[in-house]
């Protein structure tokens, strides 16, 4: 029995011996050092991989300029084909037309038993060149139209200003002696192309002619 309370007193002895030593070790100013310089180190170690992300950054960004650059190169060489191609495509008559018109169709003729081998039923560029410029002048006539309409309404009644008139240089004398002759018992427009046998744009030009130079006026 007194041997078993010897042993553990010199147990509980030797415990507290090592654990002051350890303590003294722990409070020891070379402790300290060594903590504080593994610290040092850990920041350092973070701020060198803190350096190379950034440095890894500047590069990613670097390479994401010159990407972008190249691409916005190759936007402005796209859009140049695509412009290139669409003007392409209209000198071909290949863009399509929304709205109202009309449609041409050219054909090749059946050779007559006369022909004699020639090749006159045969659709060519001189015949497409016909059409188009009949197209023009149709456009041209029908613009010119709208701008004589716009001088002379349908229901504005003229009438002589004592002003003497002159001719279209290219219209027909006749007819334009027809035409004054109408609109002088002070109809309309509308009336006179009614009453004269001919399309409107004849007609309507010459009203918009006369009104431009003095000859005619509006009726009060």
């Amino acid at each position: 029995m007194l041997s078993l309370v010897a042993v553990a007193v010199v147990a509980l002895t030797t415990g507290f011996l090592v654990a002051g030593q350890v303590r003294a070790q722990l409070l020891t100013p070379s402790n300290q050092v060594a903590r504080y310089q593994a610290l040092v180190r850990s920041v350092q170690d973070l701020e060198a991989t803190n350096a190379d992300a950034r440095a890894r950054i500047a590069t990613l960004r670097v390479q994401i300029d010159a990407l972008e650059s190249e691409a916005a190169r190759r936007s402005a060489a796209t859009q140049v084909l695509r412009n290139e191609v669409a003007d392409l495509r209209a000198h071909a008559g290949l863009t399509a037309m929304h709205g109202p018109g009309i449609e041409v169709r050219l054909a090749n003729g059946v050779p007559g038993p006369d022909s004699g081998g020639l090749s006159g039923y045969l659709v060519n560029y001189q015949d497409v060149q016909d059409v188009i410029n009949l197209l023009f002048e149709g456009v041209r006539r029908h613009d010119e139209y709208k701008r004589a309409v716009t001088l002379v309404p349908d229901d504005i009644a003229l009438q002589p200003t004592g002003t003497a008139s002159t001719p279209l240089p290219d219209e027909d004398a006749d007819f334009a002696h027809l035409v004054w002759t109408a609109v002088v018992k002070g109809t309309t427009a509308r009336t006179c192309e009614s009453s004269i046998a001919t399309d409107g744009y004849r007609i309507r030009r010459l009203l918009a002619h006369w009104l431009e130079e003095g000859a005619l006026a509006a009726a009060a």
